[in-house]
């Protein structure tokens, strides 16, 4: 049979005969007549068909009177051998177009790509060659690919739906605290008020009890509207609408310190301020983390001159910014209880605040994305540090006309 590719190849017959029936693939030759002159040991081992039941056949009867070829297929071998120039491929997503089944298990199908082409041999005659590949692998990974792209696409409309909904609850939530922030104020403006007036009204009628439970109420009330106040300031830093810009640190830290620039005079701090790079963020957000970092820095100081420095550090692809002061430090039990809300190591006797402040740093920080930690000992101050990218978040556009100058 291999006499019909007499100078398609100068090899020895016998040679070419082990190359054909021993590729990795299936291999049918059809005559001008479609008949089958070339059936390899690939296609024998999945067809079923011995050699020599098929030698001679037309393609339609070569599998046997079980199976029939589907019409498109018989088509396309028919152009291959009309005369004209022809090349076909089955797609690869139908999966059988031939009936054969796997080497080792005869009940598995096996999935195969089969291209057709028009060959015309040296001696003008022309034939049709079919070959046959195992896709089984790849089209198994397809599938998989397929289903984990639709499973993909499902999470992603479930989160879609799921952040809508959040971002729905937050700004109810949101018009919820400040609604009910306005509400509590109010009666306690009235408390202090009143408190102010019973002063006023009664004066020196007052014996030094009852002046001191009106100092008491009158102390309470403010430090509620300074909680309600502070409450305020958080939900804001956490709900807030972002601007996405360049911000230049620097910038930052100068408004900072122009805005406590009288705390530093009056305290003498010094203040030292490593090169500072842009990033990509909220210069609002950032300015006011950096003003409670500097803030706190100023105000945890016993018996000595303020020491105030900005640091920086590029690691990978991470800006890590600090704020190191010299203050009185923090035992390391607390250094991650520190950042919740209301939290306070210290009486209000010795310093002031409602322990809000770290709170707000740390929504802010992982608003962008980042993350904020404290490196300290007690009575050896404390470095804030915390990460922000060194690029916009992918999916995060820029603020248009907002970005600061550099």
């Amino acid at each position: 049979m291999l006499r019909l590719l007499v100078r398609v190849t100068s090899m020895d017959h016998a040679v070419y005969r082990q190359i054909v029936h021993e590729t990795m693939y299936g291999q049918i030759l059809l005559d001008a007549a479609g008949r089958v002159c070339l059936w390899n040991r690939w296609m024998e081992d999945r067809s079923r068909r011995a050699t020599e039941k098929v030698i001679g056949k037309p393609l339609s009867e070569a599998f046997g009177s079980r199976h029939q070829l589907s019409g498109r297929l018989l088509r396309v071998v028919g152009k291959s051998l009309d005369g004209s120039s022809f090349a076909g491929r089955s797609h690869a997503f139908a999966p059988h177009p031939l009936p054969l089944r796997d080497a080792e298990n005869p009940r598995k199908w096996l999935i195969h790509s089969l291209t057709v082409r028009s060959i015309r041999a040296s001696n003008g005659q022309r034939y049709c060659l079919l070959e046959v590949q195992d896709i089984s692998d790849s089209h198994n990974r397809e599938s998989l690919l397929r289903q984990m792209t639709q499973e993909l696409r499902c999470h992603s409309v479930e989160l879609e739906s799921s952040n809508t909904e959040l971002a729905n609850k937050n700004r109810e939530l949101d018009e919820f605290v400040y609604q009910v922030s306005h509400d509590l104020q109010e009666p306690l403006r009235k408390l202090l008020a009143f408190s102010d007036l019973l002063n006023e009204d009664l004066g020196d009628k007052l014996d030094e009890a009852v002046t001191q439970d009106i100092y008491y109420i009158r102390d309470s009330a403010s430090r509620m509207s300074r909680m309600i106040e502070d409450l305020l300031r958080l939900s804001r830093a956490g709900n807030s609408m972002m601007q996405w810009v360049k911000v230049p640190l620097k910038d930052c830290v100068t408004e900072v310190m122009n805005t406590l620039s009288l705390c530093i005079q009056e305290t003498g701090a010094e203040v030292l301020i490593d090169e500072l790079p842009t990033i990509h963020g909220d210069p609002g957000l950032i300015s006011q983390m950096l003003q409670n970092l500097s803030g706190n820095a100023l105000k945890f100081v016993r018996d000595k001159i303020p020491r105030l420095h900005f640091t920086y550090e590029l690691v990978g692809d991470e800006h890590v910014i600090g704020v190191r002061d010299n203050g009185i430090g923090i035992d390391s039990k607390y250094v991650h209880s520190i950042f919740t809300p209301f939290k306070r190591l210290h009486s209000r006797m010795e310093f002031k605040g409602n322990g809000i402040g770290l709170s707000i740093c740390k929504t802010v920080v992982e608003r962008h994305g980042g993350r904020i930690w404290v490196e300290s000992e007690p009575g050896e101050g404390a470095h804030f540090r915390f990460t922000l990218a060194s690029v916009r978040p992918f999916g995060v556009e820029e603020s248009p006309g907002q970005a600061q100058a550099a």
